[in-house]
């Protein structure tokens, strides 16, 4: 099993630092305004970035230079999509293809069915990095929309 991922420093302080590890004094605050949707995403992720963009950087959770972490989970999500699109118009019985070995006919998942499963695992782990799921919104507590233009909301 791999070692756990470092928890953000803001992340530390909203929770409590739990652990021995020493609170970054000297890193960096970015301003929580919201990065512009990059021209490259195709409609499906930029409907997603449109539609999430606006509530994370209200409660403190997308800054200025986060952009192309959002990107990438809108990304993941459109390709998330896409495939659950063409998985949907095959045929059942194809979702599993046969591959011929000396032994006999051997089935195996359908490509698009592990590459399904790959996208969401990344998609999960991108996401984890803006609460985007219950779990990671645990112990997260974010500031209120009356509070100054410019104050860190995590703080």
């Amino acid at each position: 099993m791999g070692k756990r991922p470092h928890k953000a420093t803001h992340l530390k302080l909203v929770e409590g630092n739990r652990g021995k590890r020493d609170i970054g004094q000297n890193e960096a605050h970015p301003a929580p305004v919201a990065p512009a949707c990059p021209p490259s995403l195709d409609p499906k992720a930029a409907r997603m970035w449109k539609r999430l963009a606006p509530q994370l950087t209200r409660i403190g959770l997308l800054t200025e230079i986060d952009g192309d972490m959002l990107a990438g989970v809108c990304v993941l999500r459109s390709r998330l999509i896409f495939l659950g699109e063409k998985l949907r118009a095959r045929d059942r019985r194809s979702l599993l293809a046969v591959r011929e070995t000396e032994g006999g006919k051997v089935p195996f998942p359908h490509p698009y069915t592990v590459m399904e499963r790959q996208y969401f695992q990344l998609f999960r782990m991108f996401a984890r990095e803006f609460g985007l799921s219950p779990l990671a919104r645990t112990g997260l507590s974010v500031g209120t929309e009356e509070q100054e233009e410019g104050e860190d909301l995590l703080s």
